[in-house]
Parts: structure tokens; sequence; C-alpha cells
């Protein structure tokens, strides 16, 4: 095939990705082999997939092959840590025929060998590109014209928001 990933969906829908690799494991000797695709993904999409066993993965190339497959979540990160969040796929048993073009890999490939996803991206540009929102609950002890006006105004979150990062820009001068 040797052509990249223009897109890919989860579950029918599409999923914004920063980066990815693919490559097939053979972890028993020319017997056993699965199908490996690990993501950097937004926070918002490992938010939503976070539970799910399997997700069907609609992969689209750039030469407009698509593949379809029921793929296993091997393990996702965890978001709120600050971490970029990555996502790891994987289809067993497979026959590596039918993905003639990817790397091969086994417990014997040194691991600087194995194919692996950049580095170089901050979670700082994936949130630019596409930021989760959580609810928190705030106490503050305020002056009562305040916390009357916030009261009368309790669900203008934007105003808060913008509050605050205005606070946090100050606040790093």
């Amino acid at each position: 095939m040797g052509s990249t990933i223009q897109s890919i969906r989860f579950n029918g829908e599409p999923v914004n990705f920063f980066d990815y690799v693919t490559y097939l494991f053979d972890s028993q000797d020319n017997i056993n082999y699965s199908f490996q695709l690990e993501l950097i993904i937004s926070e918002v999409a490992a938010i939503k997939y976070e539970y799910e066993k399997e997700i069907s993965v609609t992969i689209e190339y750039s030469n407009s092959y698509v593949r379809e497959l029921l793929l296993i979540v091997e393990d996702i990160t965890e978001v709120g840590n600050a971490e970029v969040p990555k996502i790891y796929l994987t289809k067993p048993e497979i026959n590596p025929k039918d993905f003639n073009e990817l790397r091969m890999v086994n417990w014997d490939t040194p691991m600087e060998e194995y194919p692996g996803l950049r580095d170089d991206i901050l979670i700082e540009q994936i949130r630019e590109f596409e930021m989760p929102s959580k609810v928190v609950e705030i106490t503050a002890n305020l002056p009562i014209d305040l916390a009357e006006w916030i009261e009368q105004n309790e669900h203008d979150d934007e105003l808060l928001k913008e509050f605050l990062y205005m606070y946090k820009a100050k606040a790093s001068e």
C-alpha cells in the first residue's frame, strides 16, 4: 500500500489524531500475528472512549484505500494529568499477508527499532486544537454584593472562564 493514514473513524465518528504508528507484532515464531495501531488523540476523544473495550475503526489511506477493523483497546492515557493522550489498539490473530505493507516486530526486536509515536507533540498543542471541559465546583468567601451578583448570574460559565484566563495570563507575567 505504501500510503499514509488520511482519516480515522471510531464507531463511525471522525477522530482527530496528531500522530500514529501501525505495525504487525509476531508473538510466537511466525504463528500468531496481531495488527497494532497507536495514536496520539485529543483529550476529548480519550474521555469519550476511555471505557470502551472494543472499537470499530475505519482507516482511510491517502490512496483512498479503506480498511475496517474491530480493534481491542489495550490502553488509553488517563485524562487530567497533563500527559499527551494516547490510545493503543490491537487486532489479534490476523493474516500478515493482509498487511504486507507494515513493519513486522517481535519479542526479539530491539526497543529502538520499534515504531514509535513522536515525542515532540505537547499537550498544549493538542488543547489549542480541541479543549475538553470539566465541571468544577468552586467555594469562595466573597463580599455580599459579589455573592448576590454570582447567585443571579450562576450559569455564566463564559464570564468565569474569561476571568480565569485573564487572571492566569496576568499571574504568569
